[in-house]
């Protein structure tokens, strides 16, 4: 617990430092601007995410990229994410490192794996595939024995 109590002192540390040297440099006015700006980029990052999550499973699934790319980038984007809607500089530097690493990792990395989870070996990629194939093949028949029911309701006459 010392350990997080250093950590975070020497974070704060560094983030008054940066921001009191960029405030000096550039004047309380641009700070204001890029925290809102830094704000609104958090947000639609936040935003966007669902659907890049999506996407990266879609790769995951397809052996693409790895588990622990697909976590880790997902976690970098969010994480850089919350840290851009912090107040300073030193949390904006870290929060575009992490967006750019989740960027590489998630979007410009393609990489050919063996030992990704559906396919480290024949018998769980081909598994896997007569999965899908079955379901595939389930809702197929299932909508071939759909029969179409027309519901008739009667009104009596109560007195």
């Amino acid at each position: 617990m010392r350990f997080f109590y250093l950590i975070m002192i020497g974070y704060i540390f560094i983030e008054v430092v940066c921001t009191t040297a960029y405030i000096a440099e550039f004047g309380a006015w641009m700070f204001f601007l890029e925290f809102v700006i830094t704000s609104l980029l958090s947000m639609f990052i936040m935003f966007l995410s669902r659907g890049d999550i999506l996407e990266g499973f879609k790769r995951f699934t397809r052996g693409e990229i790895s588990l622990i790319d697909f976590l880790g980038g997902n976690f970098a984007r969010i994480f850089g994410a919350f840290l851009l809607l912090f107040p300073g500089i030193f949390a904006d530097f870290l929060g575009i490192i992490l967006e750019i690493y989740a960027f590489f990792v998630l979007k410009i990395a393609k990489r050919n794996l063996g030992n990704s989870f559906f396919k480290d070996s024949e018998n769980h990629s081909s598994d896997f595939g007569n999965f899908k194939q079955s379901m595939w093949n389930y809702q197929e028949n299932s909508n071939q024995e759909i029969i179409e029911v027309e519901i008739v309701q009667e009104q009596k006459n109560l007195r």
